[in-house]
């Protein structure tokens, strides 16, 4: 027996218990005619990868959170800044950011 066969004998050990394909020893997965090895393979390939797609997203919807925030508190470190030097302005607000309360009221006008 080759390296390649061991293996393959090896995983069908693993698959199906140690009775071959058809056994129905508890513990061993069930056999369905016609599904191969790699049809196995395939479909933990699958799920393995859309597993990493969602880790991805979640990741970087975090990141992304993450950056939104820090954006804001700098926008609001500079409002304040400019509340206390009368003589600055602070910068033009995007579309999309976060507003503190403080700074959402509109000015008092005499």
């Amino acid at each position: 027996m080759n390296r390649t066969q061991y293996y393959d004998y090896a995983k069908n050990m693993i698959l199906f218990g140690s009775h071959g394909p058809c056994s129905n020893v508890a513990g061993s997965r069930a056999w369905v005619p016609g599904l191969s090895l790699l049809d196995l393979e395939g479909q933990q390939k699958e799920q393995n990868g859309k597993r990493r797609n969602r880790r991805k997203k979640l990741k970087q919807k975090r990141k992304e959170k993450k950056e939104k925030g820090r954006k804001n508190k700098n926008r609001f470190d500079e409002v304040a800044e400019c509340k206390k030097d009368s003589t600055k302005q602070p910068s033009v607000r995007k579309e999309g950011d976060i507003v503190s309360p403080s700074t959402r009221r509109p000015s008092k006008e005499v």
